[in-house]
């Protein structure tokens, strides 16, 4: 991290501003550096790409241009669809420009596939913008620009990892290539990761799940019971996740698969249920959420019982739900947020920006969790296991001076 030069920082430093407009049921994110002006640019990302993939370059045009980054449908911080085209990206590039009433004189500056996707755009509405820079880009007639026959499967099912570590790590350059300047591949993998939230589910014990692959998802569970213990460990009567466990087990038709359920009475019996099965080396299955103390200690595995669907998780909520109507679907995240008082914000500009980047996913602040609590360490002690561990993490969180500073000490 020392060799990555000043300029960098200072760019990545300027923080945009971000919104959304919605493009056919769809909402649109965009990042916006400056406000409008005579001349515009509009940066378009790659494939499987993002906004903040332009935060170490669009700043250093803002005096200069409105300056404005967006996420494509499907990509970064907008909405999914169920299908999509090349009309629609365009489309989603002219509703932007339009919103933010970016000036005739823009210039779209697009990247790999977004490239193609913006010459379709300039085909569309050749009015509407002053001319296209492509960056490591085909160019194609626009009329032979195909749709893809990919299914629409491949193109949005994430690809999920066990940490932010393994995440990052398998982070590539396509096609594969070397790159002097590590720290821009760092940040931009970093950036292309979506961390996951407050996370519910169902989980089995890590060493289960790699003896037996097969209890990864809940039809091998259904198919071998006693593997996981012929038995489902439930949350307490009151919580939300009953309500929904308790018609799952209906979907599922726990009693004729032999797999019993064990109702807990509280959060802290649910936690030492699982402590109980590590220490006698036993099977466990069952419900829990993190980040939380007790996943950072005992490494757990998600049991896959189908993807998120918004609108039939809600009729799995409801308590008198029709069983007819019950269906698969997984725990949607809930959203983390930090908060501070209207009054430290106005007070301390500099802790509100810091306090604004800060973002632990769920693998790291659960061990933080487990190792504040097994050392009985205070808060202190906690911020410099932090530090220690996840330098890089917490670097990405603060000012290029404080950079500095940090780490002549680190």
């Amino acid at each position: 991290m020392s060799d990555t030069p000043d300029w960098f920082w200072e760019a990545v430093d300027t923080q945009p501003e971000s919104g959304e407009v919605e493009v056919d049921d769809c909402d649109i994110n965009y990042l916006k550096w400056s406000e409008a002006s005579d001349q515009g640019l509009l940066f378009i990302h790659g494939h499987n790409a993002n906004a903040h993939w332009w935060d170490f370059i669009a700043p250093f045009f803002k005096d200069d241009y409105q300056t404005v980054a967006m996420d494509m449908s499907g990509m970064g911080d907008s909405g999914h669809r169920d299908a999509y085209s090349n009309d629609t990206y365009a489309d989603e590039m002219i509703a932007v420009a339009d919103a933010l009433a970016m000036p005739a004189q823009t210039v779209l500056i697009a990247h790999s596939f977004g490239g193609m996707m913006a010459q379709r755009t300039i085909a569309k509405n050749p009015e509407r913008f002053k001319g296209l820079i492509l960056v490591d880009s085909g160019v194609r007639h626009p009329e032979d620009i195909e749709e893809r026959d990919t299914p629409i499967e491949r193109w949005t099912k994430p690809k999920i990892y066990p940490s932010q570590e393994v995440a990052l790590s398998r982070f590539r350059l396509q096609p594969a290539q070397q790159c002097e300047n590590q720290y821009l591949v760092n940040y931009i993998a970093r950036h292309s990761a979506e961390y996951d939230g407050g996370e519910e589910g169902w989980w089995i014990p890590t060493s289960l799940a790699d003896k037996h692959p097969e209890l990864k998802t809940i039809k091998g569970i259904l198919a071998n019971p006693k593997k996981v213990g012929s038995m489902f460990h439930n949350c307490p009567v009151g919580w939300g996740c009953r309500v929904v466990n308790d018609n799952l087990k209906v979907l599922y038709n726990f009693e004729k698969n032999g797999i019993k359920v064990f109702d807990h009475g509280s959060g802290a019996n649910l936690g030492a249920s699982i402590a109980a099965a590590f220490e006698a080396n036993e099977p466990w299955f069952g419900y829990y959420w993190w980040p939380t103390a007790v996943l950072g200690k005992y490494k757990m595995t998600k049991v896959d019982i189908g993807s998120v669907n918004a609108k039939q998780h809600a009729i799995n909520q409801k308590k008198d739900a029709d069983p007819s109507k019950l269906g698969a679907s997984g725990f949607p995240s809930a959203p983390v947020l930090n908060a501070i008082t209207a009054d430290l914000a106005k007070r301390e500009p500099e802790v509100a920006a810091f306090i604004g980047k800060m973002s632990f996913p769920n693998d790291v602040l659960s061990s933080l969790l487990a190792w504040k609590e097994e050392k009985k360490a205070s808060a202190d002690e906690a911020a410099a296991w932090v530090l220690t561990n996840h330098k890089d993490m917490v670097l990405s969180w603060v000012s290029a001076d404080a950079k500095a500073k940090l780490e002549k000490k680190l």
